[in-house]
C-alpha cells in the first residue's frame, strides 16, 4: 500500500467508539450505507436519503446539515421498508445545521432519530 492510499483512508474514514465511519459529502439523492457520517449540502434543492434495506440491530448512520440550509430546504429520510420512530411516513430533517444520528433498533420500532 502507497503512503498516498493510507493518507485517503485516513481522511475518508473516522473511529468513534470503536465502529469505523465512512465519511461522504451529498448533494443528491443517496442510499445510505452502515456506519455513514454524512454530510449533506441541502443549499440548492431538497432531497432524499434512503436508509440501509436490510439492516441489523445498532446499525448507524450520522447525518449532518454543513451549510445550515436543511430549515429551507429538507432533507428527507426514507426508511426503505423500515418504520422511522415507528412511523411508516418519511421524516422530514428540517432543523439548520443540526447533527443527527440514525440508529436501527429491530423490527419493532425501527429507525430512532437521536
Amino acid at each position: 500500500m502507497k503512503a498516498s492510499e493510507i493518507l485517503i483512508w485516513k481522511t475518508n474514514n473516522t473511529i468513534i467508539n470503536n465502529i469505523i465511519y465512512n465519511y461522504k459529502e451529498i448533494s443528491n439523492n443517496y442510499e445510505a450505507l452502515k456506519n455513514d457520517y454524512i454530510l449533506v449540502d441541502t443549499r440548492n434543492r431538497s432531497f432524499t436519503i434512503k436508509l440501509p434495506y436490510n439492516p441489523k440491530i445498532g446499525d448507524n448512520i450520522i447525518i449532518i446539515d454543513i451549510f445550515k440550509s436543511f430549515g429551507t430546504h429538507n432533507l428527507i429520510i426514507n426508511g426503505n421498508g423500515k418504520s422511522i420512530d415507528s412511523d411508516v411516513d418519511d421524516v422530514s430533517l428540517d432543523i439548520n445545521g443540526r447533527k443527527y444520528e440514525i440508529v436501527f433498533t429491530g423490527n419493532l420500532q425501527g429507525w430512532r432519530i437521536i
